[in-house]
């Protein structure tokens, strides 16, 4: 049975990013900048006022009651117009790495085409099968939590936590497989699909929970900590601030979202550059007939 190198997975994947730095950044600079504009353009339109760099919490709620559902209408257009740019940008990073440099080009990100659909469908596909799985599951867990905790008597507040830590971690341990179709649906693999994902990844979702915690979110989570509070920081001393307070004024707050989509963006490399490696690895290694034990 193939097994996932992970350490050996984890070592590819980051030194496919730093190789790849600078097709990294002409793959990301337009839409880092476009994401980070786009909420200001579309505020600007359609209430006046873009969504950034607002002085306080008070002015947003203030905001929100004023224009209410046009408010929710600005929101709703930019978060589509990012997820726009993320799949265009993912599609083209998993192509990147599984048809390499001289298939692929950062033009890629402006030509919108089939691969692009079958990504967004299987996307669909996967998160209505988790939601049809894990809803059920909340509400059946909501239902019987208070019985147990009164049924383990002292013990309950200690053991139905650890419970439900389990069979969460269990139910993701055995969706993590079914995220190959992303990479496949990247480079027009219509042979794997959700159940395809679902066989070659047996016997190995542990050792991808394990890529992607330590290779993607441990990474990512540091680099967003660190860069962001060097920004932070640097705004205030600048004198960047709304008044005397320690509020980002709006100058502040537009660099600080070019850095976070930025992290963003590097994030999204580094999450498809280590999956599609795992694709690589279980689609040359584990044939699709093949019937392995979990």
């Amino acid at each position: 049975m193939y097994k996932l190198p992970v350490w050996q997975t984890i070592k590819e994947g980051l030194g496919f990013i730093w190789t790849e730095k600078r097709a990294w950044f002409d793959y990301a600079l337009i839409p880092i900048i476009v994401a980070t504009a786009a909420p200001m353009l579309i505020g600007l339109l359609l209430i006046g006022k873009p969504i950034i760099g607002l002085a306080s919490e008070a002015e947003a709620s203030n905001l929100f009651e004023n224009l209410g559902l046009r408010f929710f209408v600005v929101i709703g257009l930019s978060a589509l117009f990012s997820a726009w740019l993320y799949v265009a940008f993912a599609v083209a990073w998993h192509r990147r790495y599984l048809l390499g440099p001289q298939n692929t080009s950062a033009r890629e990100l402006l030509q919108w085409s089939r691969r692009h659909w079958i990504f967004v469908g299987r996307g669909v596909g996967y998160f209505l099968l988790v939601a049809a799985v894990l809803v059920p599951l909340v509400f059946v867990l909501n239902l019987i939590l208070g019985s147990l905790i009164i049924g383990l008597g002292p013990a309950g507040p200690v053991l139905v936590p650890v419970l439900v830590i389990a069979l969460f971690t269990f139910f993701f341990i055995q969706i993590v497989g079914l995220s190959l179709v992303f990479p496949a649906a990247a480079i027009e693999d219509s042979e794997l699909g959700l159940i395809a994902a679902w066989t070659i990844s047996k016997g190995n979702r542990w050792r991808m929970i394990g890529i992607i915690l330590v290779g993607t979110f441990i990474p990512t989570f540091i680099i967003q900590f660190v860069l962001l509070a060097i920004v932070a920081a640097i705004t205030v001393a600048v004198g960047m601030t709304v008044d005397s307070s320690a509020t980002p004024s709006v100058s502040a707050a537009i660099i600080i979202e070019l850095v976070a989509q930025a992290i963003s963006f590097l994030g999204i490399a580094i999450g498809v550059s280590m999956l599609s490696i795992m694709y690589r690895r279980l689609r040359d290694n584990v044939p699709l007939e093949t019937k392995q034990t979990a």
